[in-house]
This record gives C-alpha cells, sequence and structure tokens, in this order.
C-alpha cells in the first residue's frame, strides 16, 4: 500500500518539538516567576514587620524609664501606619495583628530586669553608703593627731584615740620589717623574670579564655568603634559588654539587688537624710529629689516594706513599727545597765514608800512592779522621740547604752533591714503592683507582629533582650 506523502513527510517536526518544549519552558519560567514574586512579597512583608516591631519598640514609656530604669511598650499605643506605609501598593490588603509577649509585671521576669538594672550599680551604692556613714575614716592614719573633743565618741575619734600614737614612719617601719625580706627577693633579677613570663602565661591564658571567633573581648570593646548602622556590630558590642558585666547568679546577690532597687526607686515618707548636722535631699537615680515626688507618689517604699496599699496607713504602720523597735532597745539598754537600774529601783521604793504612807498603809505597791513600770515608761517616751527623728532624716544612735562607739542609723537603714526580711518574690511582687498603679497592667517587653499571606500565616516578634 501506498503511504500518503503528508503522513511520508518529516517537515515541520522540529517545530513541533520546540512549541512542546517552549510551552514547557513557559510553564517553567512561570512557575519561577511566581516563586520570586512570592519571595518578593513575603520579603516586603518582612521588612515591613520588622519595621512595625522596631516602632513598636522604640515608643516604650518615656515616664516608665526615666522613673523606674525599665523598658516596657503599651501595644495600644503603637503607631501601626508604620506597617502599612512600608508595604508596595500591591499588598497594601495585607491585615495586621500587632501584640506584646513577656508581661513586664510577671514576677519572675521583672525580678531578672531589676537585678540587670540594679547589678552593676550596687557596688557603688554600697559605697556610697559607707562613704556616707563613715566619712572622714581615711584620715584616721594621718601623721597630725588631734585630740578629740572629751566628750566624743564618734567611730573615727575610738579608732583615732587608740590608732593615732602610730606615725607614718612607726607605720613603714613596722611594714620594713615584716616584709623587707619578700621585698628584696622581689627585687632580684631572677625572681623578676620569673614574674615575667607568669605574667606572660597568664595574658595567654587570659586571651584564649576570652577570644571569640578571631577577635577577644578587648577587641570587640576596644578595638574600633562599633558601626551602629550595622545590627550585628551592634550586637557583637553588646554581648561583649553583657560578658564583661557578667553577674553573678546567686540568690543573695539578687535580694541585695532587689532591695537596693526598692530604696533607690521607690519614694519615701522621709525626703532627707541630716548627716553631721547637714541635710542632704534624697534623689532618684535620674536626679529628681524625692520630695518633689512625695504628693503625686506618696508613702511607696513603705506600702513595699508593710504590703498595705494605702499610703496613710502604710506610712503609720512603720512610725509604729520603729516605735517598738526603739522601745525594745532602750528598755534592753536599761535592763542592762546596772547604775541607772539603782536609781530606777531606788525611786521605785521612794514613790512605794510616799502611796503607803499617804494611804496610811492602806494601799502597799511592790517596788519591783513600779521599777519596771518605769523603765518601759522611759522605754516609751525614748522610742516616741527617737521614731519621730528617724522619720524627720536625722540618724539615731542604734544602742543607746553605755559605750564609746556612737554607731547610728537612719531612717532608711531600719526600712533596709525590714526588706530583708521579706522574700525576694513578695517583694518583686509589691514593686510590680506599685509600677502597675502608675502606668497601668498592659506593659510588654517583646512585640509581635503577625500578618497573612497566601492563605498562610506570617509572624515576626522582637524585644529589648534581643
Amino acid at each position: 500500500m501506498r503511504t500518503p506523502r503528508f503522513c511520508r513527510s518529516r517537515r515541520g517536526s522540529l517545530a513541533v518539538f520546540f512549541c512542546l518544549v517552549l510551552a514547557a519552558l513557559c510553564l517553567v519560567f512561570t512557575t519561577w516567576l511566581q516563586a520570586a514574586r512570592t519571595r518578593c512579597d513575603e520579603a516586603a512583608l518582612g521588612r515591613a514587620m520588622a519595621s512595625q516591631v522596631q516602632v513598636s519598640l522604640a515608643s516604650f514609656d518615656r515616664g516608665l524609664f526615666e522613673q523606674f530604669g525599665l523598658l516596657a511598650f503599651d501595644p495600644a499605643r503603637s503607631d501601626r501606619k508604620v506597617f502599612s506605609a512600608s508595604l508596595p501598593g500591591t499588598l497594601q490588603g495585607s491585615p495586621l495583628t500587632l501584640g506584646g509577649e513577656e508581661p513586664l509585671l510577671d514576677t519572675l521576669r521583672l525580678d531578672r530586669l531589676i537585678v540587670r538594672q540594679m547589678g552593676a550599680r550596687l557596688p557603688g551604692a554600697w559605697l556610697d553608703l559607707f562613704l556616707t556613714r563613715y566619712a572622714g575614716v581615711n584620715r584616721l592614719l594621718a601623721p597630725e593627731t588631734v585630740q578629740p573633743p572629751a566628750g566624743s565618741g564618734r567611730l573615727e575619734d575610738v579608732l583615732r584615740r587608740s590608732l593615732g600614737d602610730l606615725a607614718g614612719s612607726a607605720i613603714r617601719k613596722t611594714a620594713s620589717k615584716l616584709f623587707g625580706k619578700l621585698l628584696d627577693q622581689l627585687a632580684d633579677e631572677e625572681t623578676r623574670r620569673l614574674l615575667t613570663d607568669i605574667e606572660g602565661q597568664f595574658r595567654q591564658f587570659s586571651s584564649q579564655r576570652e577570644q571569640t571567633g578571631s577577635d577577644g573581648l578587648a577587641g570587640e570593646l576596644f578595638g574600633g568603634l562599633p558601626d551602629f548602622l550595622n545590627p550585628q556590630s551592634l550586637t557583637r558590642m553588646s554581648a561583649a559588654l553583657d560578658r564583661l558585666f557578667d553577674l553573678p547568679d546567686s540568690p543573695v546577690f539578687g535580694k541585695l539587688c532587689v532591695v537596693e532597687y526598692s530604696l533607690a526607686y521607690f519614694v519615701s515618707q522621709t525626703a532627707t537624710q541630716v548627716v553631721d548636722g547637714v541635710p542632704q535631699d534624697l534623689v532618684t537615680p535620674d536626679g529628681r529629689r524625692m520630695a518633689d515626688l512625695q504628693a503625686s507618689r506618696p508613702a511607696e517604699l513603705e506600702s513595699l516594706a508593710t504590703g498595705i496599699r494605702d499610703p496613710r496607713l502604710a506610712g503609720l504602720s512603720i512610725r509604729f513599727l520603729l516605735l517598738c523597735v526603739r522601745s525594745l532597745i532602750h528598755m534592753a539598754a536599761i535592763l542592762t545597765d546596772t547604775g541607772r537600774m539603782a536609781a530606777i529601783r531606788g525611786t521605785a521604793a521612794a514613790i512605794a514608800g510616799a502611796v503607803a504612807a499617804i494611804s496610811l498603809g492602806t494601799v502597799v505597791l511592790e517596788p519591783e512592779s513600779i521599777t519596771y513600770l518605769i523603765v518601759a515608761a522611759q522605754a516609751l517616751a525614748a522610742g516616741v522621740r527617737e521614731s519621730s527623728r528617724l522619720i524627720n532624716g536625722y540618724g539615731v544612735r542604734f544602742w543607746p547604752g553605755r559605750g564609746e562607739i556612737h554607731f547610728q542609723l537612719w531612717y532608711a537603714d531600719y526600712i533596709r533591714l525590714l526588706l530583708y526580711v521579706i522574700p525576694r518574690a513578695t517583694l518583686v511582687t509589691r514593686c510590680a503592683r506599685q509600677i502597675e498603679q502608675l502606668f497601668g497592667p498592659d506593659l510588654f517587653t517583646r512585640c509581635t507582629v503577625q500578618t497573612r499571606y497566601g492563605g498562610r500565616d506570617i509572624a515576626l516578634s522582637g524585644g529589648y533582650d534581643g
């Protein structure tokens, strides 16, 4: 049979093949183009969400940061227009859900933030406390000694009377006698070379321990200024600073930080402190006088110490507590003072005799009972007087009995001792309650932005800790 010419012809077969291949390539290229457009849209959404997160975190509560040194934001106050303004025209209809995570007022989180806030400041706070209490101690061993007044009983006066005869030359002579041979050995050439080798090995060990990547900790901090437009540079710089100021994870250290934070940031009913007859205004870490804040934030520290929400009642409770403590201390001092007790017993015997004489023997009082009543009255009167002085900012001698050391405590010292007794979690919870009264409960340290694209949800989050 003869095949038709059309069936036997091979003309156009190559064109048909190219048409088939071209259709497949068009399908592949269209798929790639759609995938590229999808990735481009996702990248645009990611940039818009990152901008929204950064703006939300940048709109932190300024008052909270100024008054308490904490970073937190309220999602309801964030500008939500940044997300839509950062999107191209094809994505303008994308939905936005903005929320907050990690509430600031959570006890564990607030505790961690307080420790981080006060960790580096704690040594300075304790040093300032020591210098305030014992100013002038560094002048005790001066060569020229000045005899203190006869009635002086301050700590530096006691030490001066004990050590005032030690001149500077005598101290140096004694030190030379004790450590002279050691200094001669250290001055030897062989010893200096050995010390140099030890120092070199220590430096090498330190550089190996601190090395991160190609640069060490010192290189990250002082090798050059960070690029403030480069997030990676800022991240490395912050990580180096975190390692430099790494805080010890100790419950005792954390409790000290929480107590000192409470004393530094919360307003007390005592706004001044009189040291050596000079009144000093108490100020917050941001430099504001606590006397100016008492009207808007009354007795916050007393509320922390007592757990009472009413500021007036909390202040009265602290006053009553101070009265009781000072009265008990005075009672103990009187009972241990034999001379004073003898005088009080004589007065009690005279009172009992006078009452018996006036009543012609019908009323007989025990002198010992009258003695303890007089002791209690004197202790109570002294407690009332000294509690008022403490609240007014004056220091009060801790032990009123006889002695040469006049160790004084101020109002803040008694509050500090009381805060040490309170459990750490309870104290942090009370701090959160005071902050909530001022700034509300909707404070978060982490921002979350969510949108929907291509039938699936896309979310991005960021916080102040990274």
